[in-house]
């Protein structure tokens, strides 16, 4: 037994602690980078699940291309969309055709003429367009006085004809939309008249 003992003793000796350390730490952090990667897998899966799964109400949940859209020209990024090849049903391939070719509010170019005796009235008005999210609007006279106000409005701005209307209805109930005519240089020109 005594040789036994020694022989134990003389390996103990051999063995020194910061080796037992060293090998701790080691297998420490081999533990805690597999944990936050299943944990980060875990959060990963879960999330594009959320997005390309259908919820209670039967609709995906989509990217805000819009806001990517506004981040990436804020920080001077170029920014593409690209369509998908998967097949879509008719109402999924408009809704994503819209979201995709849609300006943003503020990238409108926005011209507002007063044509009444009020004074301040296209000012209060860019103010509304600006609360609501619209981009500042270039504000003016016209000389010729307008029985309704009226939004003149280029193709690129059409999908915010009914948003711009409610906005100007607010304080102009007789408000009507026509097109722009040629040569308009702003997207969005709204001419206030007497009503």
């Amino acid at each position: 037994m005594d040789t036994q003992s020694t022989k134990i003793q003389l390996l103990t000796r051999k063995v020194k602690s910061p080796n037992f350390i060293y090998s701790s730490i080691f297998f420490l952090f081999i533990a805690i980078v597999v944990v936050l990667f299943f944990l980060s897998t875990n959060f990963i899966v879960t999330n594009i699940n959320k997005i390309f799964s259908p919820t209670d109400s039967g609709t995906t949940q989509a990217l805000d291309l819009n806001g990517y859209e506004l981040v990436a020209k804020r920080l001077g990024f170029s920014f593409s969309t690209t369509t998908s090849s998967t097949l879509l049903t008719s109402k999924e391939a408009a809704s994503q055709n819209t979201a995709i070719s849609t300006p943003l509010k503020t990238s409108l170019s926005i011209r507002i003429l007063n044509s009444t005796t009020v004074v301040g009235s296209a000012s209060a008005l860019s103010k509304q367009l600006e609360a609501a999210g619209f981009s500042k609007a270039n504000t003016g006279n016209q000389k010729k006085i307008a029985s309704t106000t009226t939004i003149q409005l280029k193709d690129s701005a059409k999908f915010y004809a009914e948003t711009l209307r409610n906005i100007v209805k607010n304080t102009y109930p007789n408000t009507s939309i026509i097109d722009a005519p040629a040569g308009t240089t702003s997207d969005v020109t709204i001419v206030i008249g007497k009503q």
